[in-house]
Formats: structure tokens, C-alpha cells, sequence
């Protein structure tokens, strides 16, 4: 009798895939937020939570699925960066055991089943999928935490590919519907299902043969379901509601008032191209694609590339003759090598919705993830096919090593993706003219308080582009962050000239005519980045702010109460509100407005001081004390927090604490009274003596 193995040779080649996946992405557990991320995950108060469905289809539509898993993710770990990136990594992986067995299930459809190199199935599957796996262009699909858009998305086209195959393998209806379960959920990933229908029917009508039962009325049948499938993002993109990803930095929240220090996540230059231009630049950037592909050499994140205003450029046509000669190949492979004929017709399909319908980018290379099935696929049947009289070891041998460069490759490029500034370094090494670039990398220096680095990328941006409004806003408040109001003024008023329409600059400028002392100028720009944008929830704060300033609470109050009506979710307006309360009198108000701030940003030190002197007041000491501990493990550097939380520790006889944070508060610049300060030290020096 044999013993049972704990592991059959079934399982294999999955937990081969699995262990090499995650090695292959160990060293990106802990990277840093990136590019889209900080618009879809950092800043946006949609997925904070992840049973408000509604408040998720408003953020993301079409994507809904690709917000529910931020919100979830959000919901497990908050802005720990290991729980994304382990979900991307096993999304990956998980794509990788579609890809296997989506060739194995081809390898048994009437077309392939009598194929000489059917007995190579196995290796042919499982190598297609190692390279779908190691591939270094995949990077940036997984890596990228944002672009589970993509990978994502292709779990479901693939499992719609792989369980239609099994139904008509197997003819199992239960297959059937799962394969029409995925269509429909991947419809509301990303834009690139839509044309998992058209793949599908591609494939029945390659691999399946038509004979008295299965004549072609019963196979257009069989596919019209997911043909009917194809209606579903056009319908959601007319009838969504028009918050998309690209408007969630306005309504986010931030701690810094002068707002747009975030990335531009758009191109500047190629964002208003005619149709033609990005038609026929598709043309050069498939080529690109194609040598991506077989020679990942100089991966980047951004870029620089050039555009095409007439087919007759040597460039383009040449391309073209390119294209035309790799399609007509897939013609002619049709007869005697039907799975690399569809390999060939997988990758201008996949590729068809981003190349026909003008992007902002005109290229990413994470616009691969789904034409790389087919080319994993082509590359393996290929080597196989062309030693297909040799022994098997041979091709196994040539595309292991194949594996192997790849997955150094891309533990390699992982690297690049440790952090904002070691990614975008990179990105200006390669694309040294791209403004973005050097914008991005300035935000990034502003954030880390190396604002002459963020001064030198500005600087560099605006030399590239004087005409960028978005390069003077950021500069300006990198000026105003220094303390230069008189630098910062001039930049925001640059930035309007060149953009009338830039609500953030008129409000940025407000609150730099605030600093200078020039209130009523100051609420003419708030007044104006309203009328610009009446959504515009920071607009609505500062401006309630300025009311507030002037003793006219109730007008503060309407304005503190339309920026929450308008995000629910922004902190700072309940940290305002609850000011508010405060000179009011009504205590138990402000604490509920402190205490939702906290739940809208659990990182807002503001609120856990303004609650824990509510606290105080109270008589409340020890919830007082834990909610100075927060806002001093948040933000370590703010005098006053020590000076309140020294005083708690008096009270509650802690002096040797007390005193520790009454000298940290004077070294950071607060002026203590000296009364306390006499007293503590007696209290410090008897209960000292007393312990001697």
C-alpha cells in the first residue's frame, strides 16, 4: 500500500509559483507610498470605511472593486504599507496560477489536444507562468500599489478565461456561471475588461470546433453572455457620479493648509493632445511595448516620450510596417501554431482600449500586465516549438535561465521602489526634461522639510516650463513653509496668471495674505477659489477660519458646516467647528467634533490636544494624559503639547515627567510661567529628598 504524500505533484508547481512570488517581492513589504497612491489611499477619506459602499462607488465607479480592497486593506492596517503591498504581491501570484492553468486547460481543447507538443503541457504551463511571474516589466503593476487596478482586474479576466474553459471542457454549467460571475465583477475593476468578452469569444472560435452539436449558432450562444457584458462600462461611466480619483486631492484633508504639495498625477504636457496625435503616437509606444517586452532594459516609472503628428514620420511608419508585420505573423502561425497565433492576437487586443482611447500618459509599463499572458505564452510554446526534435531538457534549461535574469532584473528594479525620492531620482536620470518629475520630487523634499532640495526641483521645473501654474503654486508654499511670505505671494500670484481658473493658488495666496496681515485680501482669494470651485472643502475651512478671526462665529460656523457636509471625512473642518464650541461654551460639542477629527484622521495631533484639554477641564486627568501622549507621538516637535502634558504630570505627582517636558517645551520655544516652574522644582526637589 503507498503512503499518501503530503504534497501531490498536482500541487507542485502552485506552491512553486508561491514561494518564488514572494521571494521575488520580499524586498517591497515596506516601500513607500507612491505617485496615485497618496490620492487613493493616503488622502482619501472614501475608503476609511469599508462598509460604506456608496461612499466607495462615488470615489471610484467603474473601480469599485479596486476601492472596496483599499478600504479593506484601510480597515486592517490603516497606512501600514505592509498589508498592501502583501495583498498586490498575492495577487500576483494568484495570477500567475491563473496563467498555468489557463494553458494547461488550452492544451486539452480540440485543437491542441492531438498537438505534437502536448506532451510538453505541463512545462510549457508552468514555465509560461514563471516568466508571467518574474518578468521585471511586471514590476510596476505590483509594486505600485495603486495599479491592483491592473492585476487585480486580470485575476478576474483571467479566471473568466480559465472557468469557460473548463465549461466547455467539462460542459459544467456551475463553470459556466463562475466564468460569467468574474466577467461581470471584473467590468467594475478597471476599463481593460472590457475586452475579456472579446478575448473569449476569440478563443472558442479558435480552439473549439465546430461540428453537428456545437454548430456556430449554439457557440455565438454560448458567448453571448459576456458579449452582452461589454455594455456594462459604458452604461456605468455615463450614469456614475463624477467623484473619480483625479478629484480626490481637492477634498482631502491635510494638516498643512497650503494644499498643493501633492503630486501631479497627470501628464502636463500631452493632457489636452488631439485624438490623432495620441493615435499615432499609440503606434511608436507598441513598438516600445514589444521591446519591453523581449528586453526590459531601462524601465521607468515616467516617460519622456516623444509625440507623432503624421504617420509619414519615419519613426512612426516604421512602427507600423513593425506592427503590421508581427500581426500578419499571427495570420500565418493561425494553421499549425493556433496557440501562438493567439498569443499574437492577445497582445493587440489587450493592449486595444489604452492605445484606441486617449490617456493623459500615452504610455506605462504597467499597461503590459495583461499582454504579457499572451507573450509568456508565445515565448514558451515558441522555444518549445523551435527544439521540439531536441530533448525536452533543452528548452526547459534555455527558459529557466530565461527566468532566472528576470527575477534579478526585478528584484532589482524593487529596489528603485523603496521610496518617493529614490523613484523619482531615478525617473529624472532617465527623463531628465519631464517637469513632473522634478515637481514630484520637490513635493517629496517638502514633505521630508528639505525645502532648498524641493526649492532646487521647483526652480528646475520652472526653468524646463515657465507656463506650469502647479510648479509656482508648489514653490510658493515651499517659500511659505521657510517663513518667505513676499517669495511666497509672488509665486501664487505667477501661478494664477498663468491659470485664472487655479482655485488652489488664489487659496494658497489667501492664506499668505493672511500671514502678511492682509485679512480683507485674504478673504477676497478664499471667496474666489469658492466661486472657482464651490466644492473646494479647504477654501470653505480658511475662509471660516478668517470669520473666525474676526468674532463672526456664526458665519465661521456656516462655513465649517459646508465643508463637512461636503466631505464628512475632513478633519480639519470638525477641528475648527469645534473651536467653535469651544468660545461658546458648549464643551460637549467640541469634544464630539474633536473626537470625530480623530476618527477622520487618526494622525491629527490638533484634535487629541484640543481633547485632551477638554479632558482637563474636566477634571478628567488620565484621558487627558493619554491623549497628550498621542499628539506628542505624532507630532514630537510641538512646544505646546509639552507644556500641557508637563502640567498633568504636576498634578498627578509625576514631577521628575513634569519636569522633563517643562524643559523640553522652553527648548522648543514656549515661555512657561514661572510660578509653576518655581513650584515644580520645590515639589521635585522634596519629593527627591524624600525618596533619599
Amino acid at each position: 500500500m503507498k503512503k499518501s504524500s503530503f504534497i501531490s505533484s498536482g500541487d507542485l508547481p502552485y506552491i512553486s509559483l508561491i514561494f518564488l512570488g514572494l521571494l521575488l517581492y520580499s524586498n517591497t513589504f515596506h516601500n513607500s507610498f507612491h505617485f496615485d497612491d497618496i490620492l487613493a489611499i493616503v488622502d482619501n477619506p472614501y475608503i476609511y470605511d469599508c462598509f460604506n459602499f456608496k461612499s466607495i462607488w462615488n470615489a471610484f465607479n467603474t473601480r469599485f472593486v479596486i476601492g472596496l480592497s483599499l478600504a479593506w486593506n484601510y480597515n486592517w492596517g490603516k497606512l501600514d504599507v505592509f498589508g498592501y503591498h502583501l495583498f498586490n504581491i498575492l495577487t500576483h501570484i494568484l495570477a500567475s496560477c491563473l496563467v498555468y492553468q489557463f494553458s494547461s486547460l488550452t492544451f486539452e481543447t480540440p485543437f491542441l489536444s492531438d498537438n505534437a507538443l502536448y506532451r510538453h503541457k505541463k512545462y510549457i504551463s508552468f514555465l509560461s507562468a514563471a516568466i508571467f511571474l518574474t518578468h521585471p516589466i511586471q514590476t510596476e503593476a505590483v509594486t505600485y500599489i495603486w495599479q491592483r487596478a491592473t492585476s487585480l482586474t486580470v485575476v478576474f479576466y483571467l479566471a473568466t478565461m480559465v472557468f469557460y474553459a473548463k465549461a466547455r471542457l467539462c460542459r459544467s454549467k456551475f463553470d459556466y456561471l463562475a466564468a460569467i460571475v468574474f466577467a461581470a465583477i471584473g467590468m467594475f475593476s478597471k476599463e481593460i475588461m472590457f475586452t475579456a468578452p472579446i478575448a473569449l469569444a476569440l478563443y472558442e472560435f479558435c480552439f473549439f470546433k465546430k461540428d453537428p452539436g456545437n454548430n456556430r449558432i449554439n457557440r455565438f450562444y454560448k458567448v453571448l453572455p459576456f458579449l452582452l457584458l461589454l455594455f456594462v462600462i459604458p452604461l456605468t461611466l455615463l450614469r456614475a457620479p463624477q467623484v473619480t480619483l483625479s478629484l480626490l486631492k481637492s477634498q482631502s484633508e491635510s494638516s498643512n493648509p497650503y494644499l498643493d504639495f501633492g503630486p501631479i498625477t497627470h501628464a502636463i504636457a500631452e493632457k489636452d493632445m488631439p485624438r490623432s496625435t495620441y493615435v499615432l503616437t499609440q503606434i511608436n509606444v507598441l513598438r516600445t511595448y514589444l521591446r519591453l517586452l523581449f528586453f526590459p532594459m531601462h524601465q521607468n516609472l515616467d516617460y519622456d516620450y516623444p509625440l507623432s503628428h503624421s504617420f509619414f514620420e519615419p519613426r512612426t511608419l516604421f512602427s507600423f510596417i513593425l506592427l503590421l508585420c508581427v500581426m500578419g505573423g499571427g495570420f500565418l502561425l493561425f494553421k499549425k501554431n493556433r496557440l501562438a497565433a493567439y498569443a499574437v492576437f492577445w497582445f493587440f487586443l489587450t493592449l486595444s482600449v489604452e492605445s484606441l482611447v486617449p490617456l493623459h500618459d500615452v504610455i506605462f509599463e504597467h499597461r503590459l500586465y495583461l499582454p504579457m499572458v499572451g507573450f509568456s505564452i508565445f515565448v514558451t510554446w515558441s522555444v518549445f516549438f523551435f527544439f521540439r526534435k531536441q530533448n525536452a531538457k533543452i528548452p526547459v534549461f534555455f527558459l529557466m535561465a530565461l527566468t532566472l535574469i528576470y527575477s534579478f532584473l526585478t528584484y532589482q528594479r524593487n529596489v528603485i521602489w523603496k521610496d518617493e525620492v529614490s523613484l523619482w531620482s531615478d525617473v529624472i536620470a532617465k527623463s531628465p526634461h519631464k517637469v513632473r518629475s522634478y515637481i514630484n520630487r520637490g513635493t517629496v523634499y517638502v514633505v521630508l522639510g528639505k525645502l532648498d532640495q524641493a526649492l532646487s526641483d521647483y526652480n528646475v521645473a520652472i526653468e524646463i516650463n515657465p507656463k506650469i501654474a502647479v510648479a509656482y503654486n508648489n514653490r510658493g508654499s515651499a517659500y511659505a513653509a521657510m517663513g518667505k511670505q513676499d517669495q511666497a505671494f509672488s509665486d501664487f500670484s505667477k501661478a494664477i496668471e498663468i491659470d485664472p481658473k487655479n482655485w488652489n493658488a488664489y487659496n494658497n495666496r489667501g492664506i499668505a495674505y493672511a500671514a502678511m496681515g492682509k485679512q480683507d485680501q485674504a478673504f477676497s482669494d478664499f471667496n474666489k477659489a469658492i466661486e472657482i470651485d464651490p466644492k473646494e472643502v479647504v477654501a470653505y475651512n480658511n475662509r471660516g477660519n478668517y470669520y473666525a478671526a474676526k468674532g463672526k462665529l456664526d458665519q465661521a460656523f456656516l462655513d465649517f458646516n459646508k465643508a463637512i457636509e461636503i466631505q464628512p471625512k475632513y478633519a480639519d473642518a470638525y477641528n475648527s467647528r469645534g473651536s467653535i464650541y469651544v468660545v461658546k461654551g458648549r464643551m460637549d460639542l467640541a469634544f464630539l467634533d474633536y473626537s470625530k477629527a480623530i476618527e477622520a484622521d487618526s494622525r491629527c495631533e490638533v484634535a487629541y490636544f484640543k481633547r485632551g484639554n477638554i479632558y482637563v477641564a474636566a477634571g478628567k486627568s488620565d484621558q487627558a494624559l493619554s491623549d497628550y501622549n498621542k499628539a506628542i507621538e505624532i507630532n514630537p516637535k510641538n512646544a505646546d503639547f509639552y507644556k500641557n502634558r508637563a502640567s498633568i504630570y504636576y498634578q498627578l505627582g509625576q514631577y521628575d515627567k513634569s519636569r522633563r517636558d517643562a524643559h523640553r517645551a522652553k527648548e522648543l520655544g514656549a515661555k512657561l510661567d514661572p510660578r509653576f516652574l518655581g513650584a515644580l522644582e520645590k515639589a521635585f526637589a522634596k519629593n527627591k529628598g524624600s525618596a533619599g
